[in-house]
């Protein structure tokens, strides 16, 4: 095994979203690095879950200052100014003899500023994009049309694409690898490692079930962008048919209680719009479920083949008819999907993959081109001169040298250079 894999001194931080930053800290401890970990955000349900540094757990106010609602903006306000004085002391005292950073969502300092200091000081840096932080619905909507996601306004309202493209920019620039997926790519302009989520497998194999009651759990962390309505009036239909089957809907609770819910259900539904299984499905499949959700299965994108039923707005009310109807059509799922969780969201597995992308010695295979040749900006939005400049840089970097002069010239006609 190369030294670097076995040697190297990381931290991995920080906002924690399913459990994803604290899998990539065992997987990377699984292949003998010395790991720190440091969050600034937690997932309220994986509270089992313990960092090196959590920062989520400072307090500068006496308890009455949350308890008040007239207090409570002053005691947000003394917090976060308390807060970033105290992550900036840790990060100089004791964050800068690492080796090696790997970020998920957002880097230490504010504004991406320890990047730039890290990489002055010659410290390799993975970024893992996770979801919101870089994708942009205004380019979704126009990357998949045939997608009819229903957001609310402020899904639009709330996504600043000056400072979003300016946050991808600096990571493209600053970064020496890149890890995310496809249907997050719209602004992405750098080639990147597409990675599986890591998941860490516990206890005995859960084995499919076969209750003589199909029950079909649908656990959402969003109900807009899981396409629970569309779900929800698709099960009332097929019961409008005479189909005798349980259906639950599980918010807001611990991921012990998840797990518990998908050990006794047959049938696993994610979501009908984002690509790619993310961890409820992942746990599912972990869980002895049959699980449907969106993914790709032809085309660049179609870089994983898990054993899931593709399920979109189209296709939910024949898929999932037949999945509760055809036993042997929903066991093959089933009975397939905890050997390939073990297989390709294995901490390590996922661990290696990013340290590979990391040390160079991986390529990156999978190259966004939307953004370069396609995407244009909703009526009254423009793009700053800094925001312009990154582009061109980025592109002029990354973009294969033939293309260069192409995209740029295609930027300009767009305005985005």
């Amino acid at each position: 095994m190369n030294a670097l894999r076995v040697f190297m001194k990381i931290l991995v931080g920080t906002n924690e979203n399913c459990g994803i930053l604290n899998g990539i800290v065992l997987g990377l401890k699984e292949l003998g690095h010395e790991v720190k970990s440091f969050v600034k955000s937690r997932d309220n349900f994986f509270p089992e879950i313990r960092y090196d540094y959590d920062l989520t757990k400072e307090s500068v106010a006496p308890k009455i200052f949350s308890e008040v609602p007239v207090l409570r903006g002053l005691e947000f306000r003394l917090r976060n100014t308390s807060l970033k004085r105290t992550i900036r002391r840790i990060f100089q005292k004791e964050l800068l003899d690492f080796d090696a950073y790997i970020f998920t969502w957002g880097s230490v300092l504010p504004n991406l500023e320890d990047l730039r200091i890290l990489r002055k000081l010659g410290k390799k840096i993975a970024f893992i994009f996770i979801g919101s932080e870089a994708r942009y619905y205004g380019a979704f909507k126009q990357q998949y049309p045939d997608i009819n996601i229903t957001l609310p306004d402020d899904y639009y309202l709330k996504d600043d694409l000056n400072k979003k493209i300016k946050f991808i920019r600096t990571i493209e620039l600053l970064a020496d690898s890149i890890h995310a997926l496809p249907d997050l790519s719209g602004l992405f302009i750098r080639p990147f490692h597409p990675t599986y989520v890591p998941y860490v497998l516990k206890g005995e194999p859960a084995q499919p079930r076969h209750n003589s009651r199909v029950r079909i759990l649908h656990a959402p962390s969003n109900r807009d962008l899981k396409g629970t309505r569309l779900i929800t009036q698709t099960v009332e239909g097929l019961k409008g048919e005479g189909l005798d089957f349980e259906f639950e809907i599980l918010e807001k609770k611990p991921n012990s209680v998840v797990l518990e819910e998908l050990k006794n259900s047959d049938i696993a539904i994610d979501q009908i719009y984002l690509h790619y299984p993310g961890i409820f499905a992942t746990e599912g499949m972990a869980m002895g479920c049959a699980v449907g959700t969106k993914i790709f299965e032809s085309g660049p994108e179609a870089i994983f083949s898990p054993p899931i039923c593709n399920l979109d707005e189209n296709n939910l009310k024949d898929q999932l008819r037949k999945l509760i109807q055809d036993q042997e059509y929903r066991l093959a799922f089933a009975k397939s999907g905890r050997d390939f969780v073990q297989k390709n969201n294995a901490p390590s597995w996922v661990a290696g993959k990013i340290i590979d992308g990391l040390t160079g010695n991986q390529t990156p295979h999978f190259s966004p081109t939307f953004f370069c040749e396609k995407f244009v900006l909703n009526k009254g939005t423009t793009l700053s001169d800094e925001v312009k400049s990154l582009n061109k840089e980025v592109v002029e970097k990354y973009a294969e040298k033939k293309m260069v002069p192409v995209y740029l010239d295609s930027l300009r006609k767009r305005e985005l250079v």
